[in-house]
């Protein structure tokens, strides 16, 4: 064989043995992107709560947000938002922080507590002459000098302007929208409350979400949010040693929040605390002025032959935890559910069972120990996880309350916990 014909044949021997290189070159990619659409529907994100490093967003925003990036966190769940603002900024400025750092805002933690016709969620007890019930069995009772009054609620907390000539209205929710029957207002001389009856043949007047102080609150926070690209909302506050009355007021309000959420593409949960999670004997009014305005209600419920119906409400509500109550109560579509984990050990409740139970509700999982996460060893946080997956959780976040070391320090470990977990795959 001549110098050329060794040469060809030598070529001749690279050439297929690159053709070999990138065939498995081809092969190997094939394979790869195979592997990344089966694993795409896998979940891998492991958020954290902010409150956790409340000081440190407020001291370095920018800086914070990069080094949870570098630490693995994948999403954020806002926790601080006050006058328009998130976090001490703009959603906007917030949301390129998160964006320069990699990371994805999809939930934000809201508290609002109801604003009823007097700003609080309880009636006021009624006070003043009353005569039997009108046609649609409600007390009613002729006004002072024979002048009916309005009171109208104020955005900056006022108890209430008083006009003369004028109705006033009791908000009733029919079917997600809000109502009202028109009433007259009494407010007498020297009396301390405000004495609420109907009149008769009054106009009726129609409530709508513009005149509701409540929506007037959450129409801008949820529209901030929504920019900020969020996908969930949550609430954890009610009023504080709530009557039957609340209960059942929370549970429209929620609804209400539910749906103004949905408007805006975005899903309501429902946090319960410790508190709302035990069980109640009854849901009575456990303070003196709580006592008070139910003794009234009582009476009036009396006045008007359908204390039978009180008693059989009492009796369904007895036994049940403020949590059960709200989750009976609230539109299963338009109220989902962020369960803590702390929060339901402190109550004794078992949130496998919640899994069990509520199902595709629970939607969002706070990884909450009694200090840094899964170390604690009284929370069985990987069964909790494979659980959620199954399901339908679709976000979970780590929060930290009480430090054994600074909360930076305290949020790495407790992610390294986490993705230690044989159920997080990542």
């Amino acid at each position: 064989m001549d110098r050329l014909g060794f040469f060809k044949q030598g070529l001749s021997s690279l050439i297929e043995v690159a053709q070999s290189i990138i065939g498995l070159k081809h092969a190997a990619t094939s394979f790869t992107e195979a592997v990344d659409e089966a694993l795409s529907n896998i979940k891998t994100d492991v958020g954290i709560h902010l409150l956790t490093v409340d000081a440190d967003i407020y001291d370095q925003p920018k800086g914070t947000l990069q080094e949870l990036a570098r630490m693995g966190y994948t999403t954020l769940e806002t926790g601080l938002y006050y006058g328009g603002k998130v976090h001490g900024m703009s959603a906007e400025a917030f949301k390129a922080l998160a964006d320069e750092a990699g990371l994805r805002i999809t939930a934000a933690h809201l508290n609002h507590l109801y604003e009823g016709p007097d700003k609080r969620p309880t009636k006021r007890p009624t006070k003043g002459p009353t005569k039997g019930p009108d046609k649609g069995g409600t007390s009613a009772g002729k006004g002072a000098e024979g002048v009916d009054k309005e009171i109208t609620g104020a955005d900056n907390g006022a108890e209430g302007v008083v006009k003369e000539g004028a109705t006033n209205t009791v908000n009733e929710v029919a079917d997600g929208v809000v109502k009202s029957e028109a009433v007259g207002a009494v407010k007498e001389e020297g009396a301390g409350a405000v004495t609420e009856e109907v009149v008769e043949g009054a106009e009726k007047v129609v409530m709508n979400d513009e005149n509701d102080p409540n929506y007037q609150w959450w129409s801008k926070a949820l529209d901030t949010h929504s920019r900020l690209g969020c996908q969930y909302i949550t609430s954890s506050r009610i009023a504080d040693y709530p009557t039957d009355e609340d209960i059942e007021t929370y549970a429209e309000y929620f609804n209400n929040i539910g749906r103004w959420t949905a408007d805006r593409k975005m899903q309501f949960c429902y946090h319960p605390d410790a508190a709302a999670f035990r069980k109640r004997k009854s849901l009575q009014p456990s303070s003196g002025q709580a006592q008070a305005g139910a003794e009234a209600e009582v009476q009036e419920v009396q006045k008007v032959g359908n204390t039978q119906g009180a008693e059989a409400k009492t009796q369904e509500n007895s036994e049940k935890s403020i949590f059960e109550i709200i989750a009976e109560r609230c539109d299963e579509d338009k109220v989902f559910f962020q369960i803590d984990t702390w929060e339901a050990l402190e109550a004794g409740v078992d949130v496998m069972e919640l899994l069990k139970k509520y199902g595709k509700r629970i939607i969002l999982l706070h990884l909450h120990d009694e200090r840094n996460t899964c170390e604690s060893g009284r929370i069985d946080f990987d069964s909790i996880i494979k659980k959620g997956i199954e399901t339908g959780v679709k976000d979970i976040f780590i929060e930290v309350r009480c430090f054994s070391f600074p909360p930076m320090k305290c949020a790495e470990r407790s992610l390294y916990n986490v993705l230690a977990l044989p159920s997080v795959r990542y």
